[in-house]
């Protein structure tokens, strides 16, 4: 067990943190979003991820207003990107698992 004394907690993630996963994962999306078919199955899943990917950031800027952590929203965003994690501008801090 962790002595309380000496635990430290984890600063709360920041707004700054959840927009740039965001703008990673966007940046994947968009060339393929374009890519495809105007009403094919592609798109489709497409937008629904990057639909997502913005409803989670709203649910983050509100956890953030309200004073939270918004560490839940952070890790389902860092999911999405691991599927990137070889890409260059991928961030060790965005691993999900730490």
């Amino acid at each position: 067990m962790t002595d309380p004394t000496k635990y430290t907690p984890r600063p709360h993630r920041t707004l700054e943190e959840i927009e740039a996963l965001v703008a990673f994962i966007d940046a994947r999306i968009e060339p393929l979003r374009i890519a495809t078919k105007y009403d094919g199955e592609e798109r489709k899943a497409l937008e629904a991820l990057a639909n997502l990917v913005h409803y989670v950031k709203g649910l983050a800027k509100a956890e953030i207003k309200h004073g939270d952590d918004p560490s839940n929203e952070f890790y389902a965003l860092a999911m999405a990107a691991w599927k990137w994690k070889d890409h260059p501008d991928w961030q060790p801090g965005w691993d999900p698992a730490v």
